[in-house]
């Protein structure tokens, strides 16, 4: 990644609600961003191409003064892979949606988008995600047994743009899932809680800088978690 490109901020949600807009618009004020006139290109393969998300999300960035949302179809087999990828180049904005972040990685795979994303990143693209798309720009997610055995549970690559082991809107489940990850990863191992309803800008140089909620820092240690809310901007160790 191009060492200038690496403060890039990506606009990151939590999602588990509506959208603060207040707040996003005092980070739009603070980062001098604006968006009239853009086009934007969503990726829903995280929810399997689901259209009323599309047509949700869509509606939010039209408030922002986007101009034209395209939506890239990927969880299917027959994808223009030349076209999607001039698609994406041709795009002012990159929306990464919510749904399963292993649904959502696994088609970025399958279709070879994955490093093709953070190429994006790196040449400026602006990059809006929310939820399982907030996860999928972190360095890795845990793929969570189903059997009850808990002999299943693995780690995978997520884009690896941010420097980081997110979580979202997951106060409710005692953050489980990060955990798990965080133990899987080993001792000393950090990661990062976004409450729900929460909007942070992160980069890849790993600032993150939360605008309506503390972030939540974990860090796993001889067995245990600890957790300190970080409020304002935070770089990653």
């Amino acid at each position: 990644m191009k060492e200038h490109d690496r403060t890039k901020k990506a606009i990151l949600f939590s999602g588990g609600g509506p959208i603060d807009t207040d707040r996003l618009n005092l980070l739009l004020r603070q980062n001098t961003m604006q968006f009239q006139g853009n086009k934007a290109v969503y990726i829903g393969a995280a929810n399997g191409d689901r259209e009323s998300s599309f047509v949700s999300m869509s509606e939010f960035l039209e408030r922002l003064g986007v101009v034209q949302i395209d939506f890239l179809r990927l969880a299917r087999e027959d994808v223009d892979i030349k076209a999607s990828k001039a698609l994406l180049q041709n795009s002012d904005i990159i929306f990464i949606s919510g749904g399963e972040v292993e649904d959502g990685m696994n088609w970025l795979h399958h279709h070879n988008l994955a490093d093709f994303l953070c190429r994006m990143y790196s040449e400026g693209k602006q990059f809006i995600c929310i939820s399982a798309g907030t996860i999928m720009m972190g360095r890795y997610w845990v793929n969570m047994d189903e059997t009850g055995n808990g002999k299943n549970l693995k780690i995978f690559d997520c884009l690896g743009i941010i420097p980081a082991v997110f979580d979202t809107h997951a106060e409710d489940e005692d953050w489980i899932e990060l955990k798990t990850a965080l133990r899987l990863l080993g001792e000393d191992s950090l990661g990062y809680g976004i409450p729900s309803y929460g909007i942070i800008t992160a980069t890849s140089s790993g600032e993150l800088t939360g605008y309506n909620t503390d972030i939540l820092e974990f860090r796993y240690v001889d067995d245990r978690y600890s957790v300190t809310p970080k409020r304002g901007l935070l770089v990653i160790e």
